[in-house]
């Protein structure tokens, strides 16, 4: 698990693992990102991250599919090439690289709301990750979810860097600046297909 969270991911990729989950395995049609702060210490301190959660209105999981979801090498799409999620690596490997606390709340359709935590520092000491239990989440995690859908969050940020709450990309003198904006444009390009009406292109219009 040490190993793990030295796996080179960057915030951005960790984000892409739960987005990808969200749309493939989820068939979600809105999904919600947001980051909250920790206060700075001073003028010139950088911003680091309190939390951050995704959630979506995806078909959602039941308590078995929940379970397997945070265990390392388990995926109801194992070996697949027919979607992203292959081997069951990516949310938790990813989650670990930035934080040591991951909690998700899921629920299908006419289903209950069930919750698990992985929590680094007690798994990597030798402790059962517990099963889900039923509990509903609170009602900041909800705004897109109707009758089903998933909430993973994030907290207690230990590896991930430093993540300027700033939506300006570049300075005036063109330098690079603004995190939240940079993820924000990578993220619009990556996934472009799924949120656009239409994909525009830059290339010259056909005449005919």
């Amino acid at each position: 698990l040490s190993a793990m969270r030295s796996g080179g991911y960057d915030l951005e990729d960790a984000l892409c693992e739960l987005i990808d989950n969200s749309l493939w395995h989820g068939k979600a049609k809105n999904v919600e990102i947001k980051m909250s702060w920790l206060d700075e210490t001073s003028k010139t301190s950088r911003s680091y991250l309190k939390e951050l959660f995704v959630a979506d209105d995806g078909i959602g999981m039941d308590k078995k599919i929940l379970g397997l979801a945070v265990q390392i090498g388990k995926s109801t799409t194992f070996d697949s090439v027919d979607t992203f999620g292959r081997f069951g690596y990516g949310m938790i490997a990813g989650a670990l690289t930035q934080c040591t606390l991951v909690e998700i709340y899921s629920k299908t359709d006419k289903g209950d709301w069930n919750f698990i935590q992985y929590d680094f520092d007690k798994v990597s000491k030798g402790q059962l990750i517990p099963e889900p239990i039923q509990q509903e989440p609170p009602e900041k995690y909800t705004s897109v979810i109707k009758n089903n859908g998933t909430i993973i969050i994030w907290s207690l940020f230990d590896n991930a860097d430093a993540f300027g709450n700033d939506w300006d990309i570049t300075n005036n003198t063109g330098s690079y600046k603004g995190d939240l904006g940079n993820v924000s444009h990578n993220l619009g390009r990556i996934y472009r297909k799924f949120i656009g009406e239409e994909i525009v292109s830059t290339g010259p219009k056909r005449k005919d």
